[in-house]
């Protein structure tokens, strides 16, 4: 069972997690490696294919560092990124994950497929502050996670639009959204970025 996310005052952030392009390093074709040192993994999805990996070495390092200052939270295609991740990067196997359907929403081609659902979850749980990572991400990610909604939207014929409808705005300042390249994934400055994030507001 997962771990439910705690949203007490003094809790700590939520650090939302993709796997491919962001751990999973992939350069668009599947007989490029990267041009740096990496570890090559074989795991299954939860679909029962068998997927190679690629992570950095430093990555068990660094998410034990980020795993004491964040709440670590999967947001990912990966629906048993406990049992298939989460053992290479030296995270816990119960961590909470964003629920993303099956079948993705026709959104906008200008943000991200999960934003709506990420939205959607992170009002529904009470989540004051989060930093997501993703490799799909761009500035109108978090123009749409700072909307204010439109009452009509919760009669919209657009599932995206029903999926935001009543949902809380996320500022800027209380999320960090953090887009990667695919063929170099998290580095050690996105790392440095989370952690400057993660510092109590004064």
């Amino acid at each position: 069972m997962a771990r439910l996310v705690d949203v007490s005052a003094d809790a700590l952030p939520v650090l939302l997690l993709d796997v491919d392009g962001v751990v999973n390093v992939y350069c668009g074709r599947d007989d490029v490696r990267p041009a740096f040192e990496v570890e090559v993994h074989s795991v299954v999805s939860h679909l029962g294919g068998a997927f190679t990996l690629w992570l950095r070495p430093e990555l068990r390092d660094w998410f034990a560092t980020l795993s004491e200052r964040f709440t670590i939270v999967w947001a990912t295609d990966w629906r048993n990124a406990n049992e298939a991740i989460s053992p290479l990067l030296g995270l816990s196997g119960d961590l909470d994950a964003v629920p993303f359907p099956d079948e993705w929403l026709d959104v906008p081609f200008w943000f991200c497929r999960k934003t709506p659902h990420v939205r959607r979850w992170a009002s529904t749980a009470g989540v004051r502050r989060f930093a997501w990572i993703d490799d799909t991400l761009n500035e109108a990610d978090a123009e749409t996670l700072a909307w204010d909604t439109d009452p009509k939207w919760a009669t919209s014929s657009r599932a995206w639009q029903l999926e935001l409808a009543g949902t809380r705005p996320i500022l800027p300042g209380d999320a960090l959204l953090l887009s990667t390249d695919p063929a170099v994934g998290i580095t050690e400055q996105d790392v440095e970025r989370l952690l400057a994030f993660s510092e109590p507001r004064r």
